[in-house]
């Protein structure tokens, strides 16, 4: 728990080392940055085995655990749910370097 009775999260672990939180849905975290969460959650005794052997994930004291499938299920619904967003910001992007691309060849038309 931080001074004021919250605990920590791998968000607020990022920010204190000033490490850059992984690539948002659409791309693959760099191996460093996956690195480093490994470590900070190791380093917060995240992860520990069960009685049936095998490992899981705590988030915190007395919060419970999730399993590998559990958190490919977050992830899998956390990427349904950002999909939306997703969309519309390739689309913004793609309108925006057509425009720029009608624009270059306009000029190189003109020069010629």
């Amino acid at each position: 728990m931080d001074n004021h009775g919250f605990y920590r999260t791998v968000e607020n672990l990022y920010n204190q080392h000033e490490s850059p939180a992984p690539d948002q849905q659409g791309g693959d975290a760099s191996v460093k940055q996956t690195k480093r969460l490994i470590e900070m959650i190791e380093g917060q005794s995240g992860f520990d085995w069960l009685d049936d052997g095998f490992v899981y994930y705590f988030p915190g004291p007395r919060k419970g655990c999730l399993s590998a499938w559990s958190l490919r299920a977050i992830a899998d619904e956390l990427d349904r749910r950002n999909k939306q967003h997703e969309d519309e910001i390739e689309e913004y992007f793609k309108e925006h370097l057509k425009g720029e691309e009608d624009e270059r060849e306009s000029r190189e038309r003109f020069d010629d």
